[in-house]
């Protein structure tokens, strides 16, 4: 898929869960998955796409309104772990195939509603490239180890107790 085509899959799955979050009268969602784009694609960033935000002061404005029509906010703590890792792992999908000189990329994201920023525990999300003693990039390159386990590496959080 291109570019174009992307974003305009993010517009269609932005708009069935806005539509889902107003029939079940709710301003909590978490949005959690692979969305082949990084966190600065138009995609994510767009009020027609998620409309994330890399600032949870941002997010927890819950909406902003653009040519009078409203867009809810998430947030999208992926912005504050994309390359700040203390281990070689940067992101969670590593491809060079690209034009694009980032290497490794992070599709694999999570966001927020800015209703619900107050129960995630926000430094407990993180890359995961290790479960136990159990690497899962390989040992030369770092890289996520996709004969073995996948070509993306997993994401995990941590919330508070009933937030949904």
């Amino acid at each position: 898929m291109d570019k174009s085509q992307i974003n305009a899959h993010a517009s269609v799955v932005a708009d069935g869960i806005k539509k889902a979050t107003a029939n079940h009268n709710t301003t909590k969602s978490i949005i959690i998955g692979d969305f082949n784009m990084n966190p600065f694609d138009d995609g994510m960033t767009l009020v027609t796409g998620f409309n994330a935000v890399m600032c949870p002061n941002i997010a927890k404005k819950i909406r902003r309104t653009y040519l009078k029509k409203d867009y809810d906010f998430y947030y999208n703590p992926m912005w504050d772990i994309m390359g700040k890792s203390s281990s070689n792992v940067k992101g969670t999908y590593y491809y060079t195939n690209t034009m694009e000189s980032l290497y490794w990329n992070t599709f694999d994201q999570v966001l927020f509603s800015g209703s619900l920023l107050s129960d995630i525990i926000i430094n407990e999300i993180k890359v995961i490239d290790h479960l136990g003693d159990t690497s899962l990039t390989t040992a030369l390159s770092n890289k996520p180890n996709f004969k073995v386990y996948s070509d993306h590496l997993p994401i995990s959080i941590s919330y508070k107790e009933e937030i949904l």
